[in-house]
């Protein structure tokens, strides 16, 4: 069908992409970032013929569960792009990430310190990727538009939100009241449900106010000083001095 096709072809552009890199020798000198914006939709027809978009993660697209959030993020690089990391070639780093932190990431990996008004909510991964920390952020802010589970939350219209802490996830309704705590190191699959229990009853306090300090403030980053010194840069990107056809656009080298 026309969605499998889409995946196929998706496969066959990034192949091509990284065999022509490789063909005029600049290869080693890219970073490829592969990434989704949400998590797959759940396609009855798919599921009866075996195929489960999200695996056994609870809900989809648009969901406040893991299976609308979670999704892949596939970061290539040549030993000449930047640096040498200490993550041996396909590592698996378990370390909580958000699209948006890329933005913190590429301008810390060119030297750029950020105003205070950009990126307010991103965090650089890029000590992360070199192997000098093992997370970046361990809190971060969830969103959904649409309602999750009419036994979970009433079926309450309204903007969806959930908070992480760690490995902790509090899933809250459409009234932002907490309907929903899992522990993902040991539920990832957000089965076992533990809001109402007693001993919780503080982390899920502590959490709901987290999450309503992080919705009133202006950023969830940490504060760069404006009087420190601006990050050394990994690398830097220049465009290459040859003259370009009109039409063709310029070689971007790493030097």
């Amino acid at each position: 069908g026309a969605r499998g096709d889409m995946l196929i072809e998706i496969d066959a552009i990034v192949e091509r992409l990284l065999l022509d890199l490789e063909q005029r020798g600049l290869l080693q000198d890219t970073l490829v970032i592969l990434s989704s914006d949400n998590g797959a939709q759940r396609i009855p027809a798919e599921q009866r013929a075996g195929h489960f978009a999200n695996g056994d993660f609870r809900g989809d697209k648009g969901t406040i569960f893991e299976g609308g959030h979670r999704v892949p993020l596939i970061i290539k690089w040549g030993q000449q792009a930047f640096g040498t990391s200490s993550h041996p070639q396909g590592t698996v780093i378990s370390a909580l990430v958000g699209v948006q932190d890329l933005f913190a990431t590429l301008a810390e990996l060119v030297g750029v310190r950020l105003p205070a008004d950009q990126g307010r909510d991103s965090v650089s991964l890029l000590p992360v990727l070199m192997g000098k920390a093992t997370t970046a952020r361990d809190q971060m802010v969830h969103e959904a538009d649409a309602p999750e589970d009419n036994a979970l939350d009433g079926g309450i219209e309204g903007r969806h939100f959930a908070y992480r802490s760690g490995s902790w996830k509090l899933v809250f309704n459409g009234t932002q009241s907490p309907v929903g705590l899992y522990d993902l190191a040991l539920d990832p699959y957000e089965k076992s449900n533990l809001v109402g229990q007693p001993q919780q009853a503080d982390r899920v306090a502590t959490m709901k106010l987290a999450l309503e300090k992080a919705l009133a403030s202006e950023r969830t980053a940490p504060v760069v000083d404006p009087n420190s010194t601006p990050p050394s840069p990994t690398v830097s990107l220049s465009a290459s001095p040859t003259s370009v056809a009109a039409g063709t656009a310029a070689d971007l080298t790493w030097s």
